[in-house]
């Protein structure tokens, strides 16, 4: 790796020489995503995911594990070549530097899945007006060593990737939903809550919400066991004095190992990102006095249910 003998904004500059210095855009279906990335071969891309038109579950492309991204979002993915991972896995010090302007990049984090640090960006935000335009791009992670990025070919293969993945979103919700507003409940939903309750058990309509949470174009469901009589004695294995077991079963989890929540109840309701989330209420010991405790929404990440103002 060359360096050049030259100090820029007060950090020693590093300039990135690898085979491949031009930018250029490429899209991969990989049948439940398609990947749409701007790569130069120097640990940073730039990357949107929309769902694939082929709908195949996560599961059976071995992309369960990814972590999805809402409409209208770019992910910048950085190499630990150029940003260290010391003890801590997040960081708000990362500056992208366009000419003279420093966009400082929201909390990045780090994926210890891919290796790589990740942020998702707002395809309006202005840094990326700033990138497009810029003669030079410099990253600055902190006090180490900052790196001056290739530009040849960036402005036209960013632009690419947000145009290509809108038009992939686009089509993806325009696409007619597999249920045509009548949702069949797997059978893997039915199998377990017979299992849970020891003998053969209809699955009420009250019991159940569906909804394409992991935002794969396939409904998944919500089961509320407050809502369910397992004949028998115990009517209600699944539920406290006051709190029940609230099951979510995903499409890309191919409706096995449900999620667990403990509430009251479960309900599916859009997020702001465009992704639909989960709001929990229940008792007090568990929400809170006033339900500060289960104020936020849990919104499907890739690999778990987090909370997202």
């Amino acid at each position: 790796m060359a360096r050049l003998i030259a100090c820029v904004l007060g950090l020693w500059v590093c300039a990135v020489h690898a085979q491949a210095q031009v930018w250029q855009a490429q899209t991969v279906d990989g049948g439940h995503f398609v990947f749409h990335i701007a790569r130069a071969g120097v640990a940073v891309d730039f990357v949107c995911l929309a769902p694939s038109l082929q709908r195949r579950p996560a599961v059976d492309v071995e992309q369960h594990e990814i972590r999805p991204m809402a409409p209208g979002m770019t992910r910048l993915e950085i190499g630990t070549e150029r940003v260290p991972v010391g003890n801590d896995v997040i960081r708000n010090d990362v500056v992208l530097w366009a000419d003279q302007t420093g966009y400082r990049l929201p909390t990045i984090t780090f994926n210890e899945l891919d290796g790589v640090w990740q942020v998702d960006i707002s395809a309006t935000d202005p840094m990326w007006t700033g990138l497009v335009q810029a003669s030079t791009v410099i990253l600055a992670p902190g006090q180490a060593q900052a790196w001056q990025l290739p530009v040849a070919g960036l402005a036209g293969a960013v632009t690419q990737v947000q145009s290509d993945c809108a038009q992939a979103w686009s089509a993806a919700q325009a696409a007619p939903a597999p249920a045509q507003g009548i949702v069949t409940i797997p059978p893997e939903v039915g199998a377990r809550v017979s299992q849970g309750c020891g003998a053969q058990t209809p699955l009420p309509g009250a019991a159940v919400q569906a909804g394409d949470l992991d935002r794969d174009g396939t409904p998944d469901f919500v089961v509320n066991w407050g809502e369910i009589r397992c004949p028998g004695a115990n009517a209600r294995p699944f539920c406290g004095a006051a709190n029940c077991s609230q099951m979510v079963f995903l499409s890309s989890r191919r409706f096995l190992d449900p999620v667990d929540f403990l509430g009251t109840s479960l309900t599916i309701v859009p997020h702001h990102s465009g992704a639909l989330a989960l709001r929990m209420t229940g008792s007090f010991s568990l929400c809170g006095a006033q339900g500060e405790n289960c104020a936020n929404p849990l919104v499907w990440d890739g690999a778990s249910f987090v909370e997202r103002p």
